[in-house]
């Protein structure tokens, strides 16, 4: 997984890095997996999950929710 830290602010880079980290050792991640990884809120997870989407560093797959 190619990962371009250009895409995202210090800050965004800070707060998903656990999500990055997570990627690196399993080939997907659910919104409870992101969830658990940042010990934080779903919608936050999903909110993370998404930016990582729109950079191209994850692709949701199928209709449902946490499907990445």
């Amino acid at each position: 997984m190619g990962y371009n830290s250009e895409k995202l602010s210090k800050t965004e880079q800070k707060k998903i890095l656990p999500l990055i980290e997570f990627l690196k050792i399993n080939d997907t991640i659910s919104g409870k997996d992101a969830e658990n990884t940042l010990g934080k809120s779903h919608a936050t997870a999903s909110r993370y999950l998404g930016r990582l989407e729109e950079i191209d560093i994850i692709e949701k797959i199928g209709s449902f929710k946490g499907a990445y």
